[in-house]
């Protein structure tokens, strides 16, 4: 399931790039919303929030109120690992 994001996302022109599975740049933002890590990952934001409980993501708990911040490495790294599953 593929979810398009209701505003547009500065990271448009890097969805583009990870849907060819080209390696992420290292301009971007430091930290990602789950949100945007599920649209390069093409998951469900839901599936990331497991993949953090699990501990298979890293992430940053803002202020404890169970929003989080996906580092760029940690994309990269889960991206790498679906590669060689494949």
């Amino acid at each position: 399931m593929h979810i398009q994001p209701t505003t547009p996302s500065p990271y448009s022109w890097l969805l583009a790039r990870a849907r060819q599975t080209a390696p992420l740049p290292d301009r971007l933002s430091p930290l990602l919303s789950t949100r945007e890590v599920a649209t390069l990952l093409n998951m469900c934001p839901t599936t990331v929030r497991r993949m953090l409980y699990r501990g298979t993501l890293r992430g940053n708990r803002l202020n404890g109120k169970g929003r989080y911040r996906i580092p760029v490495s940690e994309v990269r790294r889960v991206i790498e690992l679906k590669e060689q599953a494949q």
